[in-house]
Formats: structure tokens, C-alpha cells, sequence
């Protein structure tokens, strides 16, 4: 009896594997899209959750005195009731537009109130020259410019220096040393309130030093002895009458400080 031997088709066989490969790959596809899908849509509810729910209400800022609050505000492009994603992204924002900043830190306190705290380039004095008068910075650099009218009280006049052109953004040349007596004098006046309106270092002098406070002339000499100095300045000033103009003499320490009070 003869055997009957069946032949399969390799062809057929090839295309039940593709088929069933193709059934498989289907199926991945769905699952991918539909994982995808998934991804897609709790992305969406976390961006929803972080625009609508993480709103900022509190905001603390600190650290400020040249520009307002409000100013610091536009200057990070944060509106009330701006989401947390928005005052993170304009932290890190660039701030070399701004003369008068150094940097903008911004600590989340919680999902709706952040602090910012603003450090600012410190001005210690102001040079007039062509009309305007430049900023010095508390390293020497011009920052800026500014009119009469916008001439901060707290902040000096500094006549009597010789240096070679000036250029907006660069190191003005001159000694350190004279640097480091400005920012001395800008401590000074912010610590006691003392309202100096000129330092003349009469030719970059260092050791002949002259003061203009409210109006009456000091002359203020070297620096030995400045903290001294600066406290015979606060004890006697009070004393001569507004109406009073002269020169307060400070002696080498202060002690023997005297007013001399100008002859009509």
C-alpha cells in the first residue's frame, strides 16, 4: 500500500508567518499608541494642574533699593497670579540689560508663594562729565548714566579726580585705593544717614580729602582715624543751624573738630 505524502507549500508557509508577524506587529502598534496616548494625556492633566492650580498669590521680594518691586516684576515678566512654570523659566532670564543688577534668585516657599531676592550692583558715587553723570559701581566699572534729577541723595558727587576718557561699561582708571575710600564714604552715609553730597580728593589725593554735607564744607583730610571722623561729623552737625554756612575741621582724629562758621 502506497504512503500519500502531503507537500506543503513553502510559499504558504511563508506567508502564515508574515501574517502572523504582522498580526504581532499590530498589536505593538496599538499598544504603542495607545501607551502614547496615556503619556499624552497625563502630561496634559500635570500642565493643566501646573497653569491652573500652582498659581502664585505671595510674592516676598528683599534685597531691592534701586529698583521697585513692581520693576522687578516686569523685569522677570511675572504678572499676579503667574504659575509657578512661568517664574521658573523667567529666573534664569539674562539681566545684562539691567546696569544695576547682579542677580535674581527665586526660592519656592510653597506651590503658591515664592520669595526673590534681588542683589544689586552697588553705586557708590557719581562723576559728572558731558552733561551726565556716571555711575561708579562699588568695582570701579561705569554702569550708567543718569540726569541731575535722578541723582540718588544716598549716593556722593566725586569731584576732583583726574582720570583719562570715560567709557560707559568699562573700568574707569583709577587708583584702587580711591575706589575703597568711595565705598567707605557709602557705607558711612548709609549706616548714619549722613547725606554726603560731594568727596573731592582735590587731584586724586588720598590724604586731602574734602566733604560737602547738606551746606557745610568738611575737611576731612586722610583716612586714619575715619571711624572717628565720621562720628565727630554726626555729633556736630546737628549742632550748627540750618541757616549756618562754614567749615567743619576735623583734626587728625577728630577729637579737636571745630566749626568755622563763614563771615557775612
Amino acid at each position: 500500500m502506497s504512503k500519500v505524502i502531503h507537500i506543503r507549500s513553502k510559499k504558504k508557509q511563508k506567508n502564515k508567518v508574515e501574517n502572523k508577524t504582522n498580526k504581532r506587529n499590530n498589536k505593538n502598534n496599538h499598544s504603542a499608541g495607545r501607551y502614547i496616548l496615556i503619556i499624552a494625556f497625563g502630561l496634559a492633566i500635570m500642565l493643566f494642574l501646573v497653569t491652573r492650580l500652582f498659581r502664585i498669590e505671595h510674592y516676598e521680594i528683599e534685597g531691592n533699593r534701586l529698583y521697585s518691586n513692581d520693576e522687578i516684576m516686569e523685569i522677570l515678566k511675572v504678572e499676579p497670579n503667574s504659575n509657578i512654570l512661568n517664574v521658573y523659566m523667567n529666573a534664569s532670564r539674562n539681566l545684562d540689560e539691567f546696569p544695576y543688577l547682579n542677580s535674581v534668585n527665586v526660592d519656592f516657599k510653597s506651590y503658591n508663594k515664592v520669595k526673590i531676592t534681588v542683589q544689586e550692583k552697588q553705586i557708590i558715587g557719581y562723576i559728572f562729565y558731558l552733561s551726565e553723570y556716571l555711575c561708579i559701581d562699588k568695582d570701579g566699572y561705569i554702569v550708567d548714566y543718569v540726569d541731575s534729577e535722578s541723582l540718588d541723595e544716598k549716593i556722593a558727587i566725586l569731584e576732583g579726580l583726574f582720570t583719562e576718557t570715560l567709557v560707559l561699561g568699562e573700568k574707569i582708571n583709577l587708583p584702587k585705593s580711591i575706589i575703597d575710600i568711595c565705598l567707605l564714604f557709602h557705607k558711612a552715609e548709609l549706616k548714619y544717614g549722613l547725606n554726603i553730597d560731594t568727596i573731592n580728593f582735590n587731584g586724586n589725593s588720598t590724604s586731602n580729602i574734602s566733604l560737602i554735607v547738606n551746606h557745610v564744607d568738611i575737611e576731612f583730610g586722610n583716612m586714619t582715624f575715619f571711624n572717628e571722623k565720621i562720628q565727630s561729623i554726626k555729633d556736630i552737625l546737628p549742632q550748627i543751624p540750618p541757616e549756618d554756612t562754614g567749615t567743619l575741621y576735623l583734626g587728625n582724629d577728630g577729637s579737636t573738630s571745630y566749626f568755622e562758621k563763614n563771615l557775612e
